[in-house]
């Protein structure tokens, strides 16, 4: 099973526990980085180069944090998460789709999709 390089951002600690959880019971997740602010995001993703980056969005917040991190690095999988959890912004290879109400198996499949 390969190993994903994870990257969690500006995630409540409780949906961050859920979320390494529920992917960890499908795949090795190795959690490389946590950020409680955004401050030098762009030059700390250059230096990790993590495969999958999770983001907490604020509220009323869009997406667009999703774009720019898609754009910065292309290989990764970055899935920005709406203020109350319930639905997921995926940006993939400059591809985004819109998850509403997401549930565990919706994530899961996006993020072992290849």
């Amino acid at each position: 099973m390969a190993v994903v390089r994870t990257v969690i951002v500006t995630i409540s600690p409780m949906l961050s526990d859920i979320l390494v959880t529920l992917l960890g019971d499908h795949t090795t997740l190795e959690v490389v980085a946590t950020f409680d602010t955004r401050h030098n995001l762009e030059e700390s993703l250059r230096a990790i180069v993590p495969d999958v980056i999770l983001i907490g969005l604020g509220r009323n917040e869009s997406d667009e944090i999703g774009h720019s991190c898609s754009t910065l690095l292309p290989t990764a999988k970055v899935i920005a998460f709406s203020n109350d959890g319930r639905n997921a912004f995926v940006h993939i290879n400059a591809q985004r789709t819109v998850l509403l109400d997401v549930s565990a198996q919706m994530l899961t499949t996006t993020v072992l999709r290849v």
